[in-house]
């Protein structure tokens, strides 16, 4: 019988499916992807799924750096910032498999989608901001996070 072997590590996958020992606990988030939890890491549930993530923090701090280099308005560092938000989230998300993590991903995709809401709406608007639109996004996030977690099942409320 041959044993199919990781491309990476050459050692068999059976060996590699499972780590005994995670350091951040049994996965216990409300979704599990596809990739196998621990494979590679004790440290790591979903491998790729993290290291995938890694790339949108680094270009976000890099376009914040570009937003100061060349002296944008506040408003297009916010959506940078949501980009790395959401990087780290789900980091945190695949990295350990738990509520926290996932939580941090997905309200970190709302802050996120607001962000470049309020940067499309104000786009050709200098001379009359609506001064009532970050306000009325943060009551919107203030609600939504109230909802996400206030329910077991919050799905519905990505819809």
């Amino acid at each position: 019988m041959v044993v199919p072997r990781d491309p990476f590590y050459r050692q068999p996958i059976a060996i590699l499916s499972h780590h005994p020992d995670p350091f951040w606990g049994q996965p216990s988030s409300s979704v599990d992807w596809c990739e196998a939890n621990y494979a590679r890491s004790r440290y790591v549930a979903e491998f790729f799924n993290t290291l995938s993530s890694v790339p949108m923090v680094v270009v976000s701090l890099w376009g914040m750096w570009l937003c100061y280099k060349y002296k944008r308005e506040l408003r297009f560092y916010f959506c940078w910032a949501g980009i790395g938000l959401v990087g780290v989230g789900s980091v945190m998300f695949h990295g350990m498999l738990h509520p926290a993590g996932q939580a941090t991903d997905e309200l970190a995709m709302i802050c996120a989608s607001l962000a470049f809401l309020y940067l499309v709406l104000e786009v050709g608007h200098k001379e009359v901001r609506r001064k009532w639109l970050p306000f009325v996004e943060a009551a919107y996030a203030a609600a939504f996070t109230v909802a996400y977690f206030s329910s077991p099942v919050f799905f519905p409320f990505f819809i």
